[in-house]
């Protein structure tokens, strides 16, 4: 079982737009697609700090193999962290919200656990939980 930290992002009228869940650890697609991982979360200022970064390095290459191990372990940080990188783009610049933490086998099993939990906390609270008309993937709502 995977740890994902559910996010929900609010329209003007503050009702629920989007939920999404990111998991902690290490990423295989950052790995693996390197820069192209932060393209396709549209990532866009992470993307040119780490293509300048690897540019750099490949241009102060002298000491060959040294200089290979300096972008391999360059590579593996950024698997280790996207994950997180992306948690706080998420936060910071898309506005949205971290309203808790939910254990799931995948990402639509974390989803729903989430959607779950709010509306049980919300029911709690005797407040009804409202959800935007275009709201993403509204198949997560079986």
């Amino acid at each position: 079982m995977n740890l994902y930290r559910g996010l929900v992002k609010f329209d003007k009228d503050n009702k629920i737009e989007d939920i999404v869940v990111v998991d902690d650890g290490f990423s295989w697609g950052a790995l693996i697609l390197n820069p192209i991982w932060f393209l396709f979360h549209k990532m866009w200022l992470e993307f040119f700090l780490f293509l300048s970064i690897l540019t750099l390095l490949s241009w102060t290459s002298r000491f060959g193999i040294y200089d290979f191990f300096m972008q391999v372990s360059l590579i593996f940080m950024m698997a280790l962290n996207s994950k997180s990188w992306y948690f706080d783009a998420l936060t910071k610049r898309k506005k949205y919200c971290f309203m808790a933490m939910v254990f799931g086998m995948n990402a639509t099993e974390a989803k729903i656990k989430f959607i779950n939990q709010i509306n049980l906390q919300n029911k709690e609270n005797n407040e009804k939980i409202i959800f935007s008309d275009n709201l993403v993937n509204p198949k997560y709502f079986i």
